[in-house]
């Protein structure tokens, strides 16, 4: 399904809607540029009521661990990633990265282009933003 990610500053990006089935959320985004450390930075209660960009090109690649949780919960708002892994490759994995944020009714967007993203958001510092499904 395809979804569209408005700025505060109206830039709109098109993407893929993937996730749990949210209509329109709304947060603050952020960014997270490490390579590793996607569960647990969803988990974390710090990340309340952010999306978070993930500027790795593919995460999931390792799969989610319920004793990599930070908290019992999914704290982010949502995920926008470049891609997510299909396939994951750990042998501690329960579960893939997709289930595990669907199951937590997180929306999460894929097949943004990041540096037209990234750009806009340094530019006007961290602005609301809204994905809303096609």
């Amino acid at each position: 399904m395809n979804a569209l990610l408005v700025l505060a500053d109206g830039s709109v990006f098109e993407g893929e809607a993937i996730g749990a089935d949210v209509p329109v959320s709304s947060g603050e985004v952020v960014f997270h540029t490490g390579l590793s450390g996607y569960q647990e930075v969803l988990t974390d209660p710090s990340y309340a009521g952010q999306v978070i960009t993930f500027t790795t090109p593919h995460i999931g690649n390792y799969g989610v661990t319920k004793s990599d949780n930070e908290s019992a919960k999914v704290f982010a708002r949502g995920v926008i990633m470049r891609e997510i892994a299909r396939r994951r490759s750990n042998w501690r994995s329960q579960e893939p990265l997709d289930v595990f944020l669907r199951a937590r009714g997180v929306g999460w967007h894929h097949r943004y282009r990041h540096p037209p993203l990234n750009t806009a958001t340094a530019r006007h510092g961290f602005v609301a933003r809204r994905i809303r499904h096609r």
